[in-house]
């Protein structure tokens, strides 16, 4: 339970930020939202790019347990 709540945390900033820009100013048109600079680009990616790597392990841990 500890480590889902902070994958959770970890995640909130770049999940909140990455939805305002798909709903908030791209799909609903109402905002323009400031660029990130590359640096901040990377950990965004890093923590999405991490969330798959981690939920892929589980997954083939799973199948290699049967």
């Amino acid at each position: 339970k500890v480590n889902a709540f902070m994958r959770a945390a970890l995640a909130a900033g770049p999940t909140i930020y990455l939805g305002k820009i798909f709903i908030w100013d791209k799909a609903l048109g109402l905002g323009k939202t400031d660029p990130l600079t590359p640096e901040l680009w990377q950990v965004v990616m890093a923590v999405v790019g991490f969330y798959f790597l981690y939920e892929a392990a589980v997954g083939a841990a799973r199948i290699l347990k049967r």
